[in-house]
């Protein structure tokens, strides 16, 4: 009976003892030696970009500056002349390179807009960012 209780209090203090962490690979912060999930953080990316057509119809309107807004907080600003001829490698820090702490969340989507400089709205949406991905939006006028 006694090494019975003996095996038994083994086997749940060993299994207690599992290392907590992250166990996902797809995750920032993972562990691979962690034996119990807990506390996994993500992030995702977008890429926004123009060509050259939309910058020229952008400067020949006068815009001579973008202000970028994600969730109505004032990301970057960018020179309407400053565009891409393709589309742009996600992970270049580029000003139309947006990287957001997701958490413990694999996605989100959040609202944007962009505005000139007298604060007229150009372009509106939502962009989804998804776990270690990164999007590509091509902003077109």
């Amino acid at each position: 009976m006694k090494k019975c209780l003996f095996i038994l209090s083994s086997i749940l203090l060993l299994s207690s003892c599992a290392k907590e962490g992250c166990t996902d690979p797809m995750a920032l912060n993972y562990d691979d030696e962690a034996k119990k999930n807990h506390g996994c953080t993500y992030e995702g990316s977008n890429v926004v970009w123009f060509d050259d057509s939309t910058s020229m119809i952008m400067l020949n309107e006068g815009i001579s500056m973008l202000i970028f807004y994600l969730d109505d907080e004032a990301l970057f600003v960018t020179d309407p002349s400053l565009y891409s001829i393709e589309s742009p490698e996600c992970g270049q820090e580029s000003s139309g390179y947006i990287l957001v702490d997701l958490g413990a969340s694999i996605g989100k989507s959040c609202d944007y807009k962009v505005t000139d400089q007298n604060g007229v709205e150009i372009w509106s949406g939502v962009l989804n960012f998804s776990a270690n991905n990164c999007e590509k939006v091509q902003l077109v006028w």
